[in-house]
């Protein structure tokens, strides 16, 4: 992985996985699981 979208798209390959913005600044990033709403990737 050599930029930020190829991880953001690997990140959404696995299971009940969801991509979240949660903070005010759009360029932190992160996956999520569904059931434990517990992020396991993280971008900025």
């Amino acid at each position: 992985m050599n930029t930020r979208e190829e991880a953001l798209a690997y990140g959404l390959t696995f299971a009940n996985s969801y991509q979240d913005a949660p903070f005010h600044d759009e360029n932190w990033q992160l996956i999520r699981v569904k059931p434990s709403k517990k992020a396991f990737l993280w971008t900025l």
